[in-house]
């Protein structure tokens, strides 16, 4: 089922080394999010290993965690909105939109 799967995925994303295997994962999870928003899954994992992503991966992932309607990955979240990569910036607005807060989330241009 999608919840397994997504657990799954959040898990070995998590612990790849590869930064272009690591980027087609965070792309896959976003994607999951997208079709299927707020799954049950361990996105506080997620969050807690954002620092340790490329720009890619961190953009993908950041998208993700918009879906997982986790209120607990907001301080994660938050902390990206002073990003020095525009779109970053933007992922992590757009994250915080996604999981409700809208007036919360301005990125710095």
């Amino acid at each position: 089922d999608i919840e397994e799967a997504v657990s799954r995925l959040i898990k070995s994303v998590v612990s790849e080394a590869v930064g272009e295997t690591r980027e087609a994962m965070t792309n896959a999870l976003a994607t999951a999010g997208c079709s299927h928003p707020r799954t049950a899954a361990p996105w506080a994992l997620l969050a807690s290993a954002l620092g340790a992503f490329d720009e890619q991966s961190l953009e993908h992932a950041l998208c993700a965690l918009g879906f997982s309607g986790e209120q607990d990955t907001v301080d994660s979240i938050r902390r990206f909105l002073d990003h020095d990569t525009a779109s970053i910036r933007e992922s992590a607005s757009e994250a915080l939109t996604e999981l409700g807060l809208a007036g919360e989330n301005q990125a710095l241009s």
